[in-house]
């Protein structure tokens, strides 16, 4: 994903920055879902295990990943592997579309083309293995992120509407945001 050069000075930004939160914008996901691993970082394995080992081992706290084009809308942390390395390194959103498919109609549209139910077998299945903070996979939506004058990060994943995204994953639909404190 990233060449030697650009890798490199990604690194040091992480080392030398002052900032409490450290964010890096990526246009593809961090986290791993184990979902189409070649269109996100997670299909770049050795690359991605390098990097957050790099936070990990340097003691970089507070990064956060803002990422898109997973045509879904998801919170949670980012673990080197979740099942062997389960402390995590970093915190990741992910917003969904805004002029494509959410995830949500393309599944139903291969529902239609397979005549088989990807929807059914696929919509809750991201909570059953990344275990998600708060997911939606059919809003198109963006993110706000916003710093009181005392140090708390907000960041609130919302609708097109400016409403906060509910959270499908799990009962009660609580809006998809997360504070940070200093």
């Amino acid at each position: 994903m990233l060449g030697p050069t650009q890798k490199s000075m990604f690194k040091n930004a992480l080392l030398e920055s002052k900032a409490k939160f450290k964010f890096v914008i990526t246009s593809v996901n961090m986290q791993q879902t184990y979902g189409n691993p070649y269109d996100r970082w997670e299909g770049y394995d050795a690359e991605r295990s390098e990097i957050l080992n790099f936070i990990k081992d340097n003691l970089v706290k507070n990064v956060i990943f803002l990422s898109t084009d997973s045509h879904q809308n998801l919170m949670n942390e980012v673990f080197i592997d979740q099942f062997t390395a389960s402390t995590p390194i970093a915190y990741e959103f992910v917003t969904g579309p805004v002029g494509a498919l959410t995830e949500e109609k393309n599944l139903k549209a291969l529902s239609t083309y397979y005549h088989h139910d990807f929807l059914a077998d696929k919509k809750f299945a991201l909570t059953k293995v990344v275990n998600a903070d708060c997911g939606n996979l059919d809003k198109f939506s963006y993110g706000t992120v916003d710093i009181t004058p005392n140090g708390l990060l907000k960041i609130t994943l919302k609708e097109e509407n400016k409403v906060p995204i509910a959270d499908e994953l799990h009962p009660g639909g609580s809006p998809c945001a997360k504070t940070f404190h200093p």
